[in-house]
Formats: structure tokens, C-alpha cells, sequence
């Protein structure tokens, strides 16, 4: 190891260097200046205007913009690559027909579309124009190569893709890239993707998952509201839940039922979840937290409902024994809250008209019953929601 006298002989022939490496900055600039000052004395030396001090302080302010701009480009760098959980440049030459080009990835671990089903959109690759996501996919040869303008398909033998502008993409500049997205995959207790090909009627599509472990809906139970499965689109949750097959194939827009056969439903906007290149997943979630209290209780359906209220009948003796006193005007005795899921909801003590014509949770603890609303409009027997009586 080096003593302590090397180091610092060695710092000083650094801090030398440094030194030696600043006077000759300085000296360039000089000289520099020397040659583009019309009044440079003729004895060579700098005329009065030159100042040395000047000369440093120019320096330093040349070194001060130097390290700003090296900071604000390392900061606003945006790397031009695709973000992906597969990404794969395309490498020229292309194959060229018309508007189509054709690139052959050697390293692309991504299923394709299977030519020999009409209509099969397996593959969830993206071509990237640089960082422009190009598209419509799963496009016939015939349509990219007449029409061009970003669409393209992806099969088991290559890529067959076009410029967004009708370019060649052999010779316009511009960076193929084959991307697979980042699956959007909701959290849950149980998630299971469902598999298609699904069974397809008119706006109903039906799926029957294998691995999924959850009750379903008793169908012989009229208005059973068992399942606590919620249908996903990509990362969005459909619903209503718990709809009879001709309402969800008669209205679609995300209806969707469990039952003990298969999952029937439908996509966002009435199309075939087959082809719209989609992923929908049947999802468990997690148990709402339950509030703390006294006393905590659960709601359960189903419920009496009007037009916003509803109502939660067969409270316990102590419940019954807590409510406000319906013959004495203004009585708050009841000190119970009701919350939806882990939002408390409010304000109690309301009328049955003021929660029927107003709701935004609104409710009314009664020896008869709880009377509230959501806090949204939304029927509590069909949005997926738990409902809780907590007395503090």
C-alpha cells in the first residue's frame, strides 16, 4: 500500500496538472485573441483591453455553461427504444411489395396469428415507427400492400408491416421495432386469464375457465349474487355482474354472469372479444378490510330498492334496540355508520325521501331497517360493493 507521503505527492501532481491544464485553456484564449484583436500592441503583448482577470472569469463562465448543458441533456435524454416485455429491432434489408415490407426477427419469442383460422388475432405484438406505435393490426397481405399507412400482421413465417407514410422502409431513416406489450394484469385473490376461442352469440360470449376457483352464481337461486367474480378487459373491470344471458346478449356493454357452467359476457363495446385483440380476465378480489368497532356488521342482499335508497331488513335486537325512534321528530339515538367497503359513507339520520331523492350515501339507522344509498347511484345488489353497519 502507498504511504501517506506518495498520496499526497501524488494529489499534488494532480491538483499541478489540473493547474497546468487551466493556464494552458487560458494562454490558448490569449492567443486566440491576440490574433482576432485589431489592437494587439506590436511588441506581441495583449493591449490593456485583455484583461487576465477577464480571461478567467470567461473561462469559469465557459465551464459553468459546459456543465449545465451536460446536465440539462443527461436529464431530458429520452431513450428512442420501445418499451416492452418483448423488444426486437428489425433489421433491413426488408422484402418489398408494394406498400408492404416484409422482416424476417431470427430472436422474436412472440406467438402469431394462425393464418389457417379467419379472423385470429393470437398475436399481441406492435410495430414501433421509431417511437410511434404503428397499426391497425392483424391486417390481410392484400390490404397493407394496397393501402399501406401503418397497418400490419404478424405470422408464424414473418412481418409483414408498412411506413406510416407510404416510405420505403429500407431507405427512409427511420427504426423498426417488433413489440410485445406489458401485460396489464389485474390483482386479485384468484386471477385466471380466459382463454378464447369463446363461444359467441349475438353481443354474448362465453368462456369456461378451468382453474378458476370461486363459487358461482346458484342459477336455480333466483337473484343468487354468490360470486365474487369481476370480468376484466385488459385492466378494466366490466359489470354489471350477475345478468341474465339475454340482457348481457341483448345489451352487452360489459354485462357479465358467473355460473356454475361458465362465465357469459361481453365486451366494453359490443366487440368480438375473439378478434379485438383484448385480454379479459376472471378476477377474485381481495376482501374489502372490515371497519372497526363495536359492533360490525355486514349487509347482505338482497336489498329492497327505490329509486336511490335501499334497504337493509333483519337487523339484530341490539340493532333494532339502537335506531332512532321514528315517532320522536329530529331523534338521533343511533350512533351507527354505515360504510362502503372501507368508505364511510354519510350523512345519517337522513329521511327516507331525502336518501331516495338525493343519495351520495345518505342513510337512516330504523328499527325496521337500515335505509341508505351509495355513494355513487349505483344499485348495491349489482356493483360488487360490501356494505357494513359499524357501531363505534
Amino acid at each position: 500500500m502507498k504511504n501517506v507521503h506518495e498520496r499526497r505527492l501524488e494529489e499534488r501532481r494532480s491538483s499541478a496538472s489540473s493547474e497546468a491544464a487551466t493556464q494552458r485553456l487560458v494562454d490558448h484564449t490569449i492567443r486566440f485573441i491576440r490574433a482576432a484583436t485589431p489592437d494587439a500592441r506590436p511588441d506581441g503583448r495583449a493591449s490593456r483591453s485583455i484583461d487576465r482577470r477577464w480571461l478567467w472569469s470567461l473561462c469559469a463562465a465557459m465551464l459553468a455553461v459546459y456543465f449545465a448543458a451536460a446536465l440539462y441533456l443527461d436529464r431530458s435524454f429520452v431513450d428512442p427504444t420501445p418499451k416492452g416485455e418483448v423488444v426486437v429491432r428489425l433489421t433491413r434489408p426488408f422484402e418489398r411489395y408494394g406498400l408492404a415490407s416484409v422482416a424476417f426477427p431470427v430472436n422474436l419469442n412472440a406467438e402469431a396469428d394462425n393464418p389457417a383460422i379467419d379472423g385470429d388475432r393470437t398475436s399481441r405484438l406492435v410495430i414501433y415507427e421509431d417511437d410511434r406505435p404503428l397499426g391497425p393490426a392483424h391486417v390481410g397481405f392484400g390490404e397493407i400492400d394496397k393501402l399501406g399507412g401503418g397497418r400490419f400482421s404478424h405470422l408464424p413465417n414473418g412481418i409483414l408491416f408498412s411506413s406510416s407514410d407510404g416510405t420505403d422502409p429500407n431507405t427512409n431513416r427511420r427504426n423498426y421495432w417488433a413489440v410485445v406489450p406489458i401485460e396489464l394484469k389485474p390483482k386479485g385473490d384468484n386471477v385466471v386469464r380466459l382463454m378464447g376461442p369463446f363461444e359467441r352469440y349475438a353481443l354474448a360470449s362465453v368462456a369456461r375457465p378451468s382453474k378458476l376457483e370461486a363459487a358461482a352464481d346458484d342459477p336455480a337461486v333466483e337473484g343468487d349474487r354468490t360470486s365474487k367474480v369481476v370480468v376484466y378487459e385488459n385492466d378494466r373491470p366490466l359489470g354489471p355482474a350477475h345478468t341474465g344471458f339475454g340482457e348481457i346478449d341483448k345489451l352487452g356493454g360489459g354485462r357479465f354472469s358467473h355460473q356454475t357452467t361458465g362465465i357469459v359476457f361481453s365486451s366494453s363495446d359490443g366487440s368480438d372479444p375473439n378478434t379485438n385483440g383484448r385480454t379479459y380476465w376472471a378476477v377474485v378480489p381481495p376482501p374489502p378490510k372490515r371497519p372497526a368497532g363495536r359492533e360490525v356488521v355486514q349487509l347482505t342482499g338482497p336489498f329492497e330498492r327505490y329509486k336511490l335508497a335501499s334497504v337493509a331488513r333483519d337487523l339484530s335486537q341490539e340493532l333494532q334496540a339502537e335506531a332512532d325512534k321514528p315517532t320522536v321528530e329530529g331523534d338521533r339515538t343511533s350512533k351507527l355508520v354505515v360504510y362502503e367497503n372501507e368508505r364511510q359513507l354519510g350523512p345519517g339520520h337522513a329521511t327516507f325521501t331525502d336518501i331516495n331523492e338525493h343519495g351520495g350515501g345518505r342513510f337512516s339507522h330504523q328499527p325496521t331497517g337500515i335505509i341508505f344509498s351509495t355513494s355513487d347511484g349505483t344499485d348495491p345488489n349489482t356493483n360488487g360493493r360490501v356494505y357494513w353497519a359499524v357501531v363505534p
